[in-house]
């Protein structure tokens, strides 16, 4: 990622750890990504209005 110019929104988080929908909105990420094995958190993702006016969510196609 940092070779494309991009941060980890979540690099204080030390280890794995899962975060609520309203840390990824208050971050502001220009990109989610989504591990493969996931595949259905991206339809989630979609489906929730919660998400609907994030600037990430609106350029998932």
């Amino acid at each position: 990622m940092r070779r494309a110019g991009a941060r980890n929104v979540a690099d204080a988080i030390a280890g794995f750890k899962q975060v609520s929908m309203g840390d990824v909105i208050g971050w502001n990420p220009s990109v989610i990504f989504v591990q493969e094995r996931y595949s259905a958190v991206v339809g989630q993702i979609k489906a929730d209005p919660a998400w609907a006016n994030s600037d990430e969510i609106t350029r998932i196609s």
